[in-house]
């Protein structure tokens, strides 16, 4: 699987898909590194409250 391959972006369960191929030590790094902005979260959080998610 080419990463030139991709023309869209992952959805949510390729992500999680993804993510569970992941060594502990390599989704603990992910899990410490990464950052959602504030914008991401509040929509989360109001896709949840509508029953988006």
């Amino acid at each position: 699987m080419s990463l030139r391959s991709f023309h869209t972006p992952l959805t949510e369960a390729e992500v999680d898909e993804i993510y569970q191929l992941l060594t502990p030590k390599q989704r603990k790094y992910m899990d410490a590194f990464t950052k959602r902005s504030k914008k991401s979260k509040w929509l989360e959080v109001l896709a949840l409250k509508k029953g988006l998610s």
